[in-house]
C-alpha cells in the first residue's frame, strides 16, 4: 500500500487524492508519515518527482500556447509560470550587498602594491630572457 500511495503521490502531488486511490483516509497517511522515518524520506522523493512532472507539464503547456505571464494570462497559469521562472533563476531577487567592509590598512595596501610590483618585475625579467 505504501508503494501504491507513493506512486499516486508522485503522479499527483496530492495527498488526499493519493490516499483515496488506495482506499484510506489522509489522516491515516499523515499518522504513518509521523511514525515512519523511511516513509517520510520516500514521501519527499515522491513529491520531488511529482513536482518535476508538474513542472514538465507546465512547461509543455507554456511552449504549446506560447503563454508568458502578462495581463491577459489566466491568474492560475500566470502564478504557475512565475513560480517556474523564479525556481529556474529568471526572476531571482538581486543579491544583497555585502555587509559593511572594513577598509584595508595602510600596511595591507603597501603589501599588495609591493606584491604586484614584484610580479611585474619577475615578468619583465622573464620576458627579457626570451
Amino acid at each position: 500500500m505504501k508503494t501504491a500511495f507513493l506512486d499516486q503521490l508522485a503522479a499527483s502531488c496530492d495527498v488526499a487524492q493519493a490516499a483515496a486511490a488506495i482506499g484510506v483516509e489522509p489522516i491515516q497517511i499523515y499518522a504513518l508519515y509521523r511514525r515512519d522515518a523511511r516513509f517520510r524520506e520516500q514521501w519527499q522523493e515522491a513529491l520531488a518527482a511529482g513536482y518535476q512532472l508538474l513542472e514538465t507539464r507546465l512547461m509543455g503547456h507554456a511552449l504549446d500556447t506560447g503563454e508568458t505571464p502578462g495581463p491577459g494570462t489566466p491568474p492560475a497559469t500566470q502564478l504557475a509560470l512565475q513560480l517556474l521562472q523564479f525556481r529556474h533563476g529568471a526572476a531571482k531577487p538581486a543579491r544583497r550587498p555585502p555587509k559593511t567592509m572594513t577598509p584595508p590598512t595602510a600596511e595591507q595596501v603597501d603589501a599588495a602594491i609591493l606584491k604586484k610590483l614584484a610580479a611585474i618585475e619577475r615578468r619583465k625579467a622573464r620576458d627579457s630572457q626570451d
